[in-house]
């Protein structure tokens, strides 16, 4: 079985363009979405984040709840596995 890796950082930070800053921590809501395979052979594994830093559903998408103070800026990690014979045609991986 192959088991490329794959990773990236979301950024994540309010828009203050032409916005008054003032102290108020802002809710924000981040989704993503990690390959997911209805083959059998095929697996995908979420490595980050942590189950207690997201939330995940069957169809690959990942949830982030955040509060982000003013100019806080966070970065979120992301990366997954995926499993695979060596013969399986994978598509998408430009």
């Amino acid at each position: 079985m192959k088991e490329p890796l794959f990773a990236l950082a979301l950024a994540v930070a309010p828009d203050l363009r032409g916005a008054a800053v003032d102290s108020t921590a802002t809710g924000v809501v981040v989704l993503d979405q990690i390959p997911f395979s209805r083959e059998g052979r095929i697996a995908v594994t979420l490595l980050a984040p942590a189950k207690d830093q997201a939330t995940t559903q069957s169809d690959g998408t990942v949830k982030w709840i955040l509060t982000l103070q003013p100019r806080e800026k966070r970065l979120l990690p992301h990366r997954f596995a995926v499993e695979y014979p060596g013969d399986a045609p994978i598509v998408g991986q430009d």
